[in-house]
């Protein structure tokens, strides 16, 4: 009987997927993370993806971050660096069709951005996964021409709502842009 209720009450809501509407689309992908969430220390991720003028998201991911991480820096390098074969994926299939497309990763940790463009720590005592992880995504945005990482505000980073409870109105903002349905002010 629950179901039918739940059926019932969100009947009006979709996600709306529109064309790509360009020749050389663009693939965002907006990465969050909140960390040390869980009891056990584990912090949480968040990806949504959005793909040229589509107005809703194409795919989204919300998970536990296997590792635990000692600082919200190495939480949002993480979710960034689960993200990374997502937008090859998305390319990979934007080329088969002869699209060009461009891949911007966005994270609202400046830290994190600052951590994986230059490569370099910012603090000891980090663990071997966050070094290796760190490595190989400056290594990555270093040799590509179509991929970049850039600095997204909280409030317009839409995997925000992937990763953490939040009030109903940045809730119900979030969900329309995701769905389709709201404004996406990062086009």
């Amino acid at each position: 009987m629950r179901v039918l209720d739940y059926i019932r009450s969100t009947r009006n809501q979709y996600v709306k997927i529109s064309s790509i509407g360009t020749d050389e689309p663009e693939i965002r992908i907006y990465t969050d993370a909140s960390h040390g969430t869980h009891r056990s220390g584990h912090s949480h991720s968040g990806r949504a993806v959005f793909v040229g003028l589509c107005a809703g998201v194409v795919s989204y991911a919300s998970s536990k971050q296997p590792v635990v991480t000692l600082s919200s820096t190495d939480a949002e390098m993480y979710a960034v660096s689960e993200s990374d074969y997502v937008g090859e994926f998305y390319s990979s299939i934007l080329q088969v069709f002869g699209f060009k497309p461009r891949v911007k990763y966005l994270c609202d940790n400046q830290s994190t951005i600052q951590m994986i463009e230059s490569g370099v720590l910012c603090s000891k005592g980090r663990r071997r996964h966050v070094i290796i992880r760190t490595n190989a995504l400056a290594e990555m945005f270093r040799n590509s021409n179509d991929m970049s990482l850039e600095y997204v505000p909280t409030e317009a980073n839409w995997s925000d709502v992937l990763t953490k409870p939040l009030p109903k109105d940045t809730f119900e903002t979030m969900k329309a842009v995701l769905c389709g349905h709201g404004t996406n002010h990062s086009l």
